[in-house]
């Protein structure tokens, strides 16, 4: 089950970037004679508060792919794109991210783990901006991110559940 919109890549590369009910996200290859898929991630690669879908569709600059987890954490992935010697296009996603989503007294206020991240995030300059199912939106200034660093700089409570994508 496809859960979130699936994103081409903005360069005109051959890659589709989607997550599914399956806890995978995927970077699939679109110039084979059939689509092949070059990674995948579990949401079960880091323990989970929530679940392990993947709603929000990824967000791609430059060499870089930004995506929310309903397992609660927000990943950054440098993708590495590059052809092989026959023509064919390649990704060796390299991790500088993975932020959880909630606090301890944003679980403590809520009342339960269900702090998941099922929208897509949103950029705005060198900010990225996600909302989570406890009701937290979040602003992040990720201007240092290739170098593995975010700093918060936006923060507030919606006081619910917020499944929508924020507009910039």
């Amino acid at each position: 089950i496809v859960k979130g919109s699936p994103s081409l890549d903005p360069q005109g590369e051959p890659l589709l970037y989607i997550g599914s009910r399956d806890s995978r996200l995927r970077i699939i290859a679109l110039d084979r004679p059939q689509a092949k898929v070059l990674w995948s991630l579990d949401a079960s690669w880091l323990p989970s508060i929530w679940n392990d879908d993947w709603d929000g569709n990824p967000l791609l600059l430059d060499d870089l792919m930004f995506v929310g987890g309903e397992n609660g954490f927000l990943y950054a992935f440098r993708l590495n794109r590059d052809y092989d010697p026959t023509g064919f296009i390649q990704v060796k996603p390299e991790r500088l991210l993975d932020w959880p989503g909630w606090s301890r007294a944003l679980l403590e206020e809520v009342g339960d783990y269900n702090a998941s991240i099922e929208s897509s995030v949103t950029l705005y300059g060198e900010r990225l901006y996600f909302a989570n199912a406890a009701g937290r939106l979040v602003g992040l200034d990720v201007s240092r991110i290739r170098q593995g660093l975010v700093r918060k700089v936006f923060e507030f409570w919606m006081g619910d559940d917020v499944d929508a994508t924020l507009v910039a």
